[in-house]
């Protein structure tokens, strides 16, 4: 590498330090894109780092992400810098809060005081720092206001693992009662599974049960209706499976 490319990848560097430390001044609104491993969330540490640091409470600080590994990492990482500040020797400390904020001014005393009990404050915080999935948050909204969102008051999230486990239950349910009760319809399911037969035609389609349900009601429950609605969207032809395959493939079918 020659001396122009090492100076041209310096500036890149020095450029996109300067971009995150001006994503991170809580003072202006900012909207970050950038690739996996960029620094995203050091960017977001930094910025709830800069606001604790300017006297916001805990309390106030609301950070959402999709997943729980990312939430879970983040809140890591922010206590992991806050506990470090509380035992950082002063002058180190004093540089590390220097290089967070760019200030061209050293920390006073009063600030490395304050500094040092943001971990002792953001531990005692009711409730803990927000930092949470876009789902909690959801959730915690709705649990404030049960009445307006027409839930039941108290009501708890259902985890992953027991959604799986219900709907198992019931898709074996429902097979076995298809098998007892219409066992014409259960052949259909299993062919429109395919290799995973019936119960893979039913994993296909959860998550749809309201679409499905507003669909039938809509044709008041009528298979020909329902029948002639789905051939009208796919635009398909009227004739038989036998006469369709007359029209298409003639004598040369086997």
């Amino acid at each position: 590498m020659n001396d122009q490319s090492l100076e041209r990848g310096f500036e890149d560097y020095a450029a996109a330090t300067q971009a995150q430390s001006s994503a991170a001044d809580p003072g202006q609104s900012a909207w970050v894109a950038a690739n996996a491993g960029s620094g995203k969330t050091k960017v977001l540490i930094d910025r709830v780092a800069r606001l604790l640091l300017g006297g916001a409470e805990p309390a106030s600080i609301l950070c959402v992400t999709y997943t729980k590994a990312a939430a879970n990492e983040m809140l890591g990482r922010l206590f992991k810098r806050l506990g470090s500040w509380s035992v950082m020797p002063e002058e180190e400390l004093r540089t590390e809060l220097n290089k967070l904020d760019k200030q061209t001014s050293s920390y006073d005393a009063d600030d490395i005081r304050r500094a040092r009990a943001l971990f002792a404050r953001a531990l005692e915080t009711p409730g803990g720092l927000r930092i949470e999935t876009i789902h909690a948050f959801c959730s915690r909204i709705l649990r404030r206001f049960p009445l307006e969102a027409n839930v039941a008051p108290g009501f708890q999230e259902i985890e992953d693992d027991d959604a799986t486990r219900l709907w198992e239950d019931a898709v074996k349910r429902a097979i076995i009662d298809a098998g007892r009760d219409d066992p014409e319809a259960l052949t259909t399911l299993s062919l429109a599974g395919g290799a995973f037969g019936a119960k893979g035609a039913m994993n296909a389609l959860r998550g749809e049960a309201a679409a499905l349900i507003a669909f039938a009601q809509r044709h008041q429950g009528s298979d020909t209706a329902m029948e002639n609605a789905v051939r009208n969207a796919l635009r398909a032809p009227n004739d038989s499976k036998q006469s369709f395959y007359e029209t298409v493939m003639g004598d040369d079918l086997p």
